[in-house]
């Protein structure tokens, strides 16, 4: 056993416990001790002090786009009017000029950039329509050389025909392939862009594989106006209708849900993912958080690609329930059930492990960071020190899974300066054919 010790821990566990002096006892890949350091068992292999420092759950992005991680500085070369713009002139443009290496060293890049955030899990969602055959494997296999865990998805769509989005079903069953030899390290959803972009026998071909679905709805108005136009219903509705909606289904934004909607999602117990951060970014509206909630919606917090680590998506989701309902109280509870139960809900539901928590039996993902709280640092107190300091901390050590990936604030087993270089010479050659 490998005992760290005198820390002021976080668990986020049922007790929702701030332990003061506190250690945790990890054993091969999971916790076996959370307490005082003064009632730690004595005869252990090592003992680790983090004196002076804050131990906390390891962050969980519920929903990403690894992809888009070498695209960080380009800018489009014609200013886009609305969302669907921001799609052609953007996004669509990027994904059809993935290549395998580039779907690799983004993949490579934006887990790294997560782990030394603290990020130990993350939920992508991945599009490559030039190369969909083998693009689940190729982030696979970064994520594993980094040595967090992940959930693949390919976003089937039939922008580039039938046969496209056929291909990118089989990628996806490739892909929970994958995640079955890795229990516990990976997941598998299957992926689908948004409905707009899927015809009626696309959604029937998925629905006959019966699995849980990975899945942007309703995120800008133009896509339920052209769902209602071709389909005669919502995209909720076209999910719905063919059983797609499930505890294991993740379904994303949700913006433009109607209450009625609101209701049906909450009676599937799928999980909506809030990403408040790229909302914002896409001029698409706000979501209506606080009416999701009380329709009893499961609710979790990504960041969609907008950056590795959910500290700042969680703030923003704060103070966006504030601006929108013009209350500087709202939101606190709110946003903290989301992120602290939600995710670790979601993550704990898609990998069959227990995440997000510091308690016995867990797994041992844990971040270490370097806070000196002004103020006391209690349950009542941590989710604010959490908003207001401890998220922009820096971070001293992570652990996934038992193993110390990150030490000092720098990668243990990676050359993060290789990663580098080798990321901004493939951003180059995917930036000329972009």
């Amino acid at each position: 056993m490998r005992l760290y010790t005198d820390a002021l821990i976080i668990t986020n566990d049922s007790e929702d416990r701030v332990i003061e002096a506190g250690c945790i006892g990890v054993e091969d890949e999971s916790i076996v001790f959370v307490g005082h350091t003064k009632d730690a068992p004595r005869d252990v292999e090592e003992r680790i002090s983090l004196a002076h420092r804050v131990v906390m759950p390891g962050l969980i992005v519920a929903h990403t786009h690894l992809y888009s991680f070498l695209a960080r500085g380009l800018a489009p070369s014609v200013a886009p009017e609305n969302f669907v713009g921001v799609l052609e002139h953007v996004w669509w443009r990027l994904d059809q000029a993935l290549g395998p290496d580039d779907v690799y060293w983004s993949a490579m890049g934006g887990a790294v950039s997560a782990l030394l955030r603290g990020t130990t899990t993350l939920i992508d969602h991945h599009a490559s329509p030039s190369c969909i055959g083998g693009s689940l494997e190729k982030i696979a296999i970064a994520l594993g050389q980094v040595g967090i865990r992940g959930a693949l998805s390919y976003e089937i769509t039939d922008r580039h025909g039938h046969e496209g989005a056929m291909a990118g079903m089989e990628e996806n069953l490739r892909g929970m392939a994958l995640a079955a030899r890795s229990p516990g390290w990976l997941a598998a959803r299957m992926g689908l862009h948004a409905s707009f972009t899927l015809d009626d026998a696309t959604l029937d071909a998925v629905a006959g594989q019966g699995c849980g679905v990975h899945v942007h709805v309703a995120e800008d108005r133009a896509d339920v106006t052209a769902s209602v136009e071709r389909f005669g219903e919502t995209p909720l509705q076209r999910l719905s209708r063919r059983g797609l909606l499930s505890p294991e289904s993740i379904i994303v934004h949700g913006v433009h849900l109607t209450g009625d909607e609101m209701q049906t999602l909450a009676s599937s117990k799928a999980f909506l993912v809030h990403n408040p951060r790229s909302n914002m970014n896409n001029g698409v509206g706000a979501a209506d958080l606080a009416a999701m909630a009380s329709a009893g919606i499961p609710l979790a917090i990504g960041t969609d690609g907008m950056g590795p680590d959910p500290g700042p998506e969680v703030m923003t989701a704060l103070v966006l329930v504030r601006h929108e309902q013009g209350d500087p109280a709202a939101g606190w509870d709110l946003v903290r059930h989301a992120y602290c139960a939600g995710n670790a809900e979601l993550a704990s539901r898609t990998f069959g492990r227990t995440l997000g928590r510091l308690e016995v039996g867990a797994e041992a993902d844990f971040v270490v960071r370097v806070y000196d709280p002004p103020t006391p640092l209690t349950p009542a107190t941590w989710w604010g020190h959490f908003l207001f300091g401890l998220s922009e901390s820096p971070v001293d050590r992570v652990v996934v899974g038992g193993r110390e990936l990150v030490r000092g604030g720098e990668a243990v087993w990676l050359d993060a300066e290789m990663i580098w270089r080798a990321c901004r010479e493939q951003a180059g050659k995917l930036w000329s054919r972009w």
